[in-house]
């Protein structure tokens, strides 16, 4: 019985000792690359071999990136500023296609050397070599496709203002004799500065007040209200009416009635008329009217000089303001509201793409 054990043994060890026979390397590749840029090698690896790997740079300072990559994108080993390795080893653990990428960043020449040890003697024959074949994929690409447009009618309430009625107002702003002394008064200034307010505008959700024009008069002592009065009775008979009003202030300030004044003769006013300090009219009378259409808010400063040496004058002075008054009321109306409704229906064609796919020998 001992006798059969020993012999058991003796041949255990034998085949034991067989198994871990160092296996010879097998050169896989052994080549001179030219790189200028990035380039990829790709080789059939089997389960339990260790790949040895000898890389020399031979023209250049250093290869930029060598990276080994279990396909299709599995990184096993990046090695970056690489100048030489010289027998390193790798184990590999699954059968596959292993890419060896080289990136050089610019013009390199390099020896490159492959060798594997298999695991076991009957994995010596294994074939490194790659090919590769053409396969299809079929990709369904969808896109949107107009077929029609319809509309919705719908009605919406809505408010709107209407214009009722428009009034005319006639404001008097100044009717008044200013006094206005000689040069050489020795009690009183020579010059005298007035000040009046044109109405304001206003304004709330169914009414508004502006002033649209306005109208002046300015006349010296009895010649020039008897002139004034003169023009009035001739405004009367030919426009008060068509006004609709008897003040020729007011027409004036319309546009509806024109005068061509002839000053009478007698002692004159210096006179500057401004509204928040811009002129709107200036002169040396004896009378003198004017309208204004575009200063039309805020204050009226009329500045007056009387240049006579002994005589103190007396000035009437006359302002009237158009105001138009509108009045308006609230209305619902329907506003018809159309929609366009596109109906999209979604079709797809299918896309055969080619690829090149490596494959084990």
């Amino acid at each position: 019985m001992r006798y059969f054990l020993l012999i058991f043994l003796c041949l255990a060890f034998a085949n034991i000792s067989l198994c871990l026979t160092p296996q010879e390397p097998i050169i896989i590749t052994k080549q001179t690359l030219d790189l200028s840029g990035e380039q990829r090698l790709f080789y059939a690896l089997e389960a339990g071999d260790v790949l040895v790997i000898d890389l020399e740079v031979t023209k250049g300072k250093y290869l930029k990136e060598f990276e080994i990559i279990a396909y299709p994108n599995t990184s096993k080993l990046l090695l970056q500023k690489v100048e030489k390795l010289q027998g390193n080893k790798i184990r590999i653990f699954h059968r596959g296609i292993y890419e060896f990428r080289f990136q050089s960043g610019n013009a390199k020449v390099i020896n490159f050397s492959l060798q594997r040890i298999p695991f076991t003697p009957k994995k010596r024959n294994f074939d490194t070599t790659v090919k590769w074949k053409t396969v299809q994929d079929s990709i369904r690409k969808n896109y949107r496709e107009k077929v029609t447009t319809t509309h919705d009618t719908s009605w919406i309430t809505k408010e709107r203002k209407v214009l009722v009625r428009i009034d005319t107002q006639f404001v008097t702003v100044a009717d008044r004799q200013e006094r206005v002394h000689s040069y050489t008064n020795l009690t009183g200034s020579n010059r005298s500065n007035l000040q009046f307010d044109l109405p304001p505008n206003t304004q709330t959700n169914l009414t508004s007040r502006k002033v649209v024009a306005w109208a002046y008069w300015i006349g010296v002592g009895q010649q020039g209200m008897e002139n004034y009065n003169q023009e009035l009775r001739k405004f009367l008979l030919q426009a008060s009416v068509k006004v609709g009003s008897k003040n020729m202030l007011a027409g004036i300030a319309l546009g509806a009635y024109a005068l061509a004044v002839n000053p009478p003769e007698g002692d004159n006013i210096k006179y500057e008329l401004l509204v928040n300090q811009t002129a709107v009219g200036n002169g040396n009378v004896t009378v003198c009217y004017g309208r204004e259409l575009h200063q039309l808010q805020g204050n009226i400063n009329l500045k007056l000089d009387n240049d006579n040496i002994i005589n103190g004058i007396n000035i009437g002075i006359k302002i009237v303001a158009v105001m138009q008054h509108k009045h308006y009321r609230t209305e619902t109306y329907q506003e018809k509201i159309i929609t366009p409704i596109t109906e999209v229906s979604t079709k797809g064609r299918i896309i055969i793409k080619e690829r090149q796919v490596p494959y084990i020998n």
